[in-house]
């Protein structure tokens, strides 16, 4: 029983280690543009009935925990506040959706949308990777840049192109790449339907407060669960030696 306590603890511990490091990358990103928050969601073993048997028959004590199985990390996609920053090239998506990038000659997607022109006259965002449009990459010139709601770019009474805006029919399926990237691991892709907002940038859907107040709680629940841990072992100890006496 005290050896199955030591597992149940540690694996407890371990879960809560996995939410430190999510939370404090949450954390470290507080202020990056379109960044999304990471949660840790864990399972745990099914209980198990323990009964007692004596002269009158067989009567049900109570359930037994026996820790947590496995873990996944998941990315949550609520909308981050916008911020005006007056730039014709920052855009902020209102709703579900993603830009669509190409980096490194694959498509990838972000709802950073702090772009900017290459010496090439092309859209790229703040890595130097490419923006796409209906057309394929994004290429101005020097005239003043109008974006409407739609994405649909312009440039004086000329159409430029239409940014790429796409959602996807199970977002889970997507994973972070870096730099507020995210690469599609099998979801089906379709347009969004989402409003671009030129001169705002959309920030990071992470609370400040909220993820100080749940890292002290892991915290605390790391010490406990060591707490727990070197009770146990004090207890296998000394029964280790009394049964030694014996």
């Amino acid at each position: 029983m005290v050896i199955r306590g030591l597992y149940t603890a540690t694996s407890g511990m371990m879960i809560q280690a996995e939410k430190q490091q999510v939370l404090t990358n949450d954390l470290a990103n507080v202020n990056t543009t379109g960044y999304k928050r990471d949660v840790v969601r864990s399972d745990t073993f099914k209980e198990v009935l323990l009964h007692r048997k004596d002269s009158s028959g067989q009567s049900l004590i109570g359930t037994l925990g026996l820790g947590n199985s496995n873990t996944e990390t998941v990315t949550l996609f609520e909308q981050g506040a916008l911020k005006a920053t007056e730039r014709e090239l920052d855009l902020a998506l209102m709703g579900e959706g993603f830009y669509v990038i190409q980096s490194r000659g694959q498509e990838v997607y972000t709802r950073d949308g702090s772009f900017s022109k290459d010496s090439q006259g092309r859209l790229v965002t703040s890595n130097g990777d490419y923006v796409l449009g209906e057309k394929g990459i994004v290429t101005l010139s020097d005239e003043p840049v109008t974006i409407d709601s739609q994405g649909t770019i312009w440039q004086g009474n000329t159409q430029i192109d239409k940014l790429r805006v796409v959602s996807f029919e199970d977002s889970y399926q997507l994973e972070k790449q870096g730099n507020s990237l995210f690469v599609n691991k099998g979801s089906a892709v379709s347009q969004a339907d989402a409003t671009v907002r030129q001169g705002f940038l959309e920030g990071s859907n992470v609370d400040l407060v909220s993820a100080m107040v749940d890292l002290m709680a892991v915290m605390r629940a790391y010490e406990t669960g060591q707490k727990v841990i070197q009770i146990q072992d004090e207890t296998l100890g000394l029964a280790v030696k009394e049964v030694g006496k014996v």
